[in-house]
């Protein structure tokens, strides 16, 4: 009986052999939703290790996703957004977005950072494939901020008008959390540039705000005036208080400050609750003023 024997070049196996084994240096994301986001890891001394975000730019996001073959960094995130990891950890890294790899970048040694895992950094990147094409922009924390997609090498936003918590959900989830909190309507993380998306229509349950209905780009009479806001969260938040007249969110700047239950009781963001018998939006402009209030 004749066998087939097939013959593969050295140079394919050498190619094989090292696109599965790590060399020092080597960069990749791990634990993210999908091959385009996830917690940095980078190859030190025979073992993956992290790297902390305390300083931590986009610059640098920008630098390690060109070197893993993405087209850009669309954001990067604190405090163990994908996990923790293992392993050593790099506690600086410094780079100014056009270097080659994150190896010709400034950065410290290894173990000399008093960082733990528990700040180790996630990155999401730009795929070719459209996936990671969403960012928030403007806000003053990762998990909030002004909507933008990619769209013709450009970052584009999303007009308010039929924007709703649906789309908000979908959004927040590409991005890695659980949902979202709130929806902001009149560019309240600030007026962004380039193209509007006039319509977003989803169910809720899409993976990709790309699997939902939506406009063509530029049919919008939408300003930027209009651009739509997002704060995500990765715990769940009820948009009303049971047993009290009315909910409100109070916002001062870009952040929300209270989630209120009036006449009876009103919380803080970090959840604790005070008894009052004033309604704590009155007892709230008492403390200092209060930016922009909206009813659900």
């Amino acid at each position: 009986m004749d066998h087939l024997v097939t013959v593969i070049p050295y140079g394919l196996l050498f190619s094989l052999f090292h696109a599965f084994i790590p060399g020092s240096g080597d960069v990749r994301l791990v634990d993210g939703f999908t091959p385009a986001e996830g917690r940095v890891e980078i190859y030190h001394n025979d073992e993956w290790g992290t790297v902390c975000d305390d300083s931590f730019t986009l610059d640098v996001g920008q630098v390690i996703c060109q070197q893993l073959g993405f087209v850009s960094a669309v954001a990067y995130y604190s405090n163990a957004h994908y996990g923790p990891g293992n392993g050593p950890i790099m506690g600086h890294v410094s780079c100014n977005g056009n270097e080659l790899g994150w190896s010709h970048c400034f950065y410290e040694d290894w173990g000399s950072s008093i960082c733990s895992h528990d700040e180790d950094v996630g990155l999401s990147c730009l795929s070719s494939d459209g996936l990671n094409n969403v960012r928030l922009a403007g806000g003053s924390n990762p998990d909030e901020g002004r909507v933008e997609i990619f769209f013709n090498d450009e970052w584009g936003t999303i007009c308010d008008d039929s924007f709703g918590i649906d789309e908000g959900h979908v959004i927040c989830r590409q991005l890695g959390y659980d949902g979202a909190t709130y929806y902001l309507h009149t560019s309240v993380f600030g007026e962004g540039y380039g193209p509007i998306l006039g319509f977003l229509d989803c169910t809720g349950d899409e993976n990709y705000f790309m699997d939902c209905i939506y406009q063509d780009w530029g049919t919008t009479a939408c300003s930027h005036r209009e651009d739509v806001g997002l704060i995500c969260s990765t715990m769940t938040v009820s948009s009303t208080c049971s047993n009290h007249a009315s909910t409100y969110f109070i916002i001062i700047g870009t952040r929300i400050l209270l989630f209120c239950c009036c006449r009876r009781s009103f919380g803080s963001a970090e959840g604790k609750m005070l008894k009052s018998k004033k309604c704590c939006v009155d007892h709230h402009r008492s403390k200092g003023g209060v930016g922009q209030v909206r009813s659900q």
